[in-house]
């Protein structure tokens, strides 16, 4: 009996020691680069020659840029909730190869997202300098511009558009503005330098019946590596020597 206290007393001494390691908010600014894309998918068999010749190509966008908070939830556990507000342009190029009568069309479609993600972190000190930190959630989003261009056509002739003609990617025929999707990916910080690669999978269909009367199921797709800085705004004497030097300012 005596043994089962003692266990019992040194679990929550642990838990204590625990929770003395841990900044119970951080804040980070980000940036970085999407490499973006989409998945197609069409059950209009009336297009089915357009289907077979159509693809999408992932696009390189240099402009992900947002501020991040989280706030521990669990000490003992490492765990903390994260949200933030991004900037993120996505979109994706659109090649149709039209064998009927023997025509090529390339298309850039970029979409500019308000996003916010709700993320699950788990922050592992591998070092007295570098915590490892997983992350799981969900993101939404919301369209605040974006152009589609037609950047190649070969004849010069047919498609929605004419050559160089750029339309609004959430016009009335463009995509849908709300999107919500998976976020997951791993990061790492020291001394305050944050690194962290990404996968987003949209799960709703941001497609129109209006855009390309083929297209009916349309949902982005985004790898993303970031980089940026993360801190604390006020000192806390409970954080380890450990953790002072990956997060600034606590102490």
């Amino acid at each position: 009996m005596k043994k089962y206290y003692l266990t019992i007393v040194a679990f929550f001494v642990f838990s204590i020691i625990q929770a003395q390691e841990l900044p119970k908010n951080i804040f980070g600014i980000r940036t970085g680069i999407n490499f973006s894309s989409s998945s197609f998918s069409t059950g209009n068999i009336s297009f089915q020659y357009v289907k077979d010749n159509y693809r999408t190509k992932t696009k390189i966008n240099i402009l992900n840029f947002g501020l991040s908070y989280q706030r521990l939830l669990n000490y003992s556990k490492n765990w903390y909730l994260e949200i933030g507000l991004y900037v993120s342009d996505k979109g994706f190029e659109q090649e149709y190869y039209m064998t009927h009568n023997d025509t090529y069309d390339k298309y850039k479609t970029n979409l500019w997202y308000l996003q916010v993600p709700f993320l699950f972190n788990y922050h592992f000190a591998a070092t007295d300098k570098i915590t490892i930190e997983p992350f799981a959630g969900l993101y939404t989003a919301y369209g605040i511009d974006g152009k589609t261009k037609l950047i190649i056509s070969e004849p010069p002739v047919g498609g929605p558009f004419t050559p160089r003609d750029v339309v609004n990617s959430f016009g009335n025929k463009g995509f849908k503005k709300f999107d919500m999707g998976l976020k997951f990916g791993i990061g790492a910080t020291f001394y305050g330098v944050h690194a962290s690669i990404e996968y987003e999978f949209g799960l709703l269909d941001i497609g129109t019946a209006d855009y390309y009367a083929h297209r009916d199921n349309v949902k982005n797709k985004n790898f993303a590596i970031m980089l940026g800085y993360s801190f604390t705004l006020s000192k806390n004497k409970n954080v380890k020597d450990k953790f002072n030097r990956i997060y600034p300012n606590a102490e």
